[in-house]
C-alpha cells in the first residue's frame, strides 16, 4: 500500500513549471474558475470496534483556491487526518484531480496541496496577488458573499462575513482582486480568515 501512495508523490515532485508573475484576479471568470471543492476521506480506527485491524471511512469537505497550474491553498483543518488523507479537488466544470499535501502550517491553519500526478489544471491563470487587510475595506468571496474587514492581526483577519459549514478554505478577495485570506472559522456573523504571505506562492 505504501508504494501506491509514494508513486503519485514522486511524480508530483518531478514536475517543474515555469514561474508566472502574480496578477490581480479582476474578472469573475478568474475568481470562480479557480475555486475548488475538496472531498477528503480519512481512514481511521473505529471507536466502536475492539479489533485493531477494523477501520472506518469519514468523508468530509471544504474549499480551496488554485494558485498555480498544479497547486491549491486551503485551511489545514480541512485536510487534516490521523493517517494520509485521500483528497480530491473538484473544479467548477466537474473535472477533478487527486491532491497531496506538500506544506502545513498548524499555527495559522493553512495548507498547500499539489496534484498527485504529472497533470495540471489547464486554466491558464496567473497566481493571485496577496493583499493587505486594511480595516474597513470591502471583501467578497468568489460566489458573491461580501463584508468588510473588522480587525487584523499578523496571522488572522476578522470579517463581517457570514460563513457556513463547508466554507473553510474559501478564498476572500478585496475589490481590487487581491487575495486577502482563506476562511478558517466563523460564528454566524463574523468570519475569521487565515492570512497569507508571498511564501505560499513560492514555486508558482
Amino acid at each position: 500500500m505504501k508504494s501506491i501512495v509514494a508513486l503519485p508523490m514522486f511524480l508530483a515532485a518531478c514536475v517543474n513549471l515555469p514561474h508566472v508573475a502574480p496578477k490581480l484576479r479582476t474578472t469573475q471568470s478568474d475568481l470562480t474558475s479557480t475555486v475548488v471543492r475538496l472531498s477528503i476521506t480519512c481512514t481511521e480506527q473505529s471507536p466502536f470496534s475492539l479489533a485493531e485491524d477494523i477501520e472506518w471511512i469519514k468523508p468530509r469537505g471544504g474549499m480551496g483556491v488554485i494558485v498555480s497550474e498544479r497547486d491549491v491553498l486551503t485551511a489545514l483543518h480541512v485536510v487534516s487526518c490521523p493517517t494520509l488523507p485521500s483528497i480530491k479537488a473538484y473544479l467548477p466544470n466537474g473535472h477533478w484531480q487527486m491532491m497531496v499535501v506538500t506544506r502545513e502550517d498548524s499555527k495559522n491553519d493553512l495548507a498547500r496541496l499539489e496534484i498527485a500526478s504529472a497533470d495540471r489544471f489547464h486554466l491558464n491563470v496567473a497566481p493571485p496577488v496577496i493583499g493587505l487587510p486594511n480595516l474597513g475595506i470591502d471583501v467578497c468571496t468568489p460566489l458573491g458573499s461580501c463584508g468588510s474587514i473588522l480587525h487584523a492581526t499578523t496571522n488572522t483577519v476578522d470579517v463581517s462575513l457570514v460563513s457556513h459549514p463547508g466554507d473553510s478554505g474559501s478564498p476572500v478577495y478585496d475589490t481590487t482582486g487581491a487575495l486577502i485570506g482563506l476562511v478558517s472559522k466563523g460564528n454566524g456573523t463574523v468570519t475569521v480568515l487565515s492570512r497569507l504571505n508571498k511564501s505560499w506562492l513560492s514555486g508558482t
